[in-house]
């Protein structure tokens, strides 16, 4: 077992002992604090060395994230909470900027840009910053700003349609059940715009 199990194991044994060892034997209850850690892991993503998707911190979750992102980048993260929930940053060592817009299925346009910015600038500011993203249950904001991303800082990809069917295809997502139609339309504005297109107002209220 490698030392980061070992370690987020003894980190995780005395919630989940007082949870279990009174109904069921230490062994049964080291098996779930395993297969709750894997569970967890297995929902980070990452697009590349400096660009990570988490799923949403419940609390539950919030002690392997923490654990997670602590140990490999100590206080180079900065997490972008996309989702419409606030969670307490101080397990987080206070490094998470809310960007919630309750309702909608994404920011409007002109706050996506500012940010992209924001990442752009958090990782071009230190060779070692990771930027980590986090919306909700299915991650399909952090998925979209994400292959944004790839294409208005990174130019990586020509438009974000593109890098987005690349992330689905290489974390096996089904587009057509994850993301809304709405959000594919939204995409698809933010690639017009990228290409020079002026999108009309009447435009933006549909896409939301």
């Amino acid at each position: 077992m490698s030392k980061f199990f070992k370690g987020l194991i003894k980190k995780l044994t005395p919630k989940f002992l007082s949870r279990y060892q009174v109904e069921k034997p230490f062994s049964e209850s080291l098996s779930k604090i395993l297969t709750h850690i894997v569970e967890v892991i297995d929902n980070i993503v990452k697009i590349d060395d400096r660009l990570i998707l988490i799923p949403f911190p419940s609390p539950e979750k919030t002690s392997v994230l923490t654990y997670y992102l602590n140990t490999n980048y100590g206080l180079n993260y900065l997490i972008f909470n996309l989702s419409d929930y606030i969670y307490s940053s101080e397990a987080f060592n206070n490094q998470v900027v809310d960007c919630s817009f309750p309702g909608l299925p994404c920011p409007p346009l002109e706050a996506t840009f500012i940010l992209l910015k924001q990442i752009d600038a958090w990782i071009e500011s230190n060779p070692d910053h990771v930027v980590v993203l986090n919306s909700q249950a299915n991650m399909s904001r952090s998925f979209m700003l994400a292959a944004e991303y790839l294409c208005f800082c990174k130019k990586k990809y020509k438009e974000p349609t593109e890098a987005l069917a690349k992330l689905c295809e290489e974390h096996n997502i089904d587009q057509r059940t994850v993301f809304l139609p709405s959000q594919m339309l939204y995409v698809d504005y933010f690639s017009k715009i990228l290409g020079g297109f002026v999108v009309h107002l009447a435009d933006l209220v549909a896409g939301t």
